[in-house]
C-alpha cells in the first residue's frame, strides 16, 4: 500500500506543474494584450478631441455587448468554480497525506477515488476557464 504514495505525490506534482504552466500562458497572453494596444496608442499621431468617428468605425452593436457580458459572467462563475475545486482538491490531498488513511483499505480507495474525481473536475473547469478567457480577450 505504501507504494501508491509516490504515485499520488507524482500525480499531485504533475497537476501543480500543469496549473502553473496554464497560469503562466494566461499571464503571457494578458501581458501581450496590454502591451500591444499601449504601444499602438503611442505610435499613433495625436487626434483632435472633438473628431467625429470615420464612417468605417462602427460602434459595437448591442448583440456583441450582450454576448460579451454573458462571457464575462461565465468567466466570473468559472473563476469561483476553479477556486472552489482547487480548495476541495487541496483538502483531499491533505487527507491522503494522513498516514492513518492507509491503514484502512476501503477508506484509502474512497479517498483516492474522490481525489481523482476532484482532479478531473478541476482540469475540466480550468480548460473551460482558459477557453472563455481567450474568447473574452478576442471580443474586447
Amino acid at each position: 500500500m505504501l507504494q501508491t504514495t509516490p504515485m499520488i505525490a507524482s500525480a499531485v506534482a504533475t497537476q501543480h506543474q500543469v496549473l502553473a504552466e496554464s497560469e503562466a500562458r494566461r499571464m503571457e497572453k494578458t501581458d501581450a494584450d496590454i502591451e500591444k494596444p499601449a504601444l499602438a496608442a503611442v505610435k499613433e499621431s495625436p487626434k483632435k478631441v472633438n473628431e467625429e468617428p470615420k464612417p468605417g468605425n462602427k460602434p459595437i452593436n448591442q448583440d456583441q455587448k450582450k454576448e460579451l457580458q454573458k462571457i464575462k459572467n461565465r468567466f466570473r462563475q468559472l473563476e469561483e468554480q476553479v477556486a472552489a475545486l482547487t480548495q476541495n482538491k487541496n483538502r483531499l490531498e491533505a487527507s491522503l497525506a494522513d498516514p492513518a488513511i492507509y491503514s484502512d483499505k476501503e477508506k484509502f480507495k474512497q479517498a483516492e477515488t474522490e481525489y481523482n474525481n476532484a482532479n478531473a473536475q478541476l482540469l475540466q473547469a480550468t480548460a473551460e476557464y482558459e477557453q472563455v478567457f481567450e474568447k473574452m480577450m478576442e471580443m474586447e
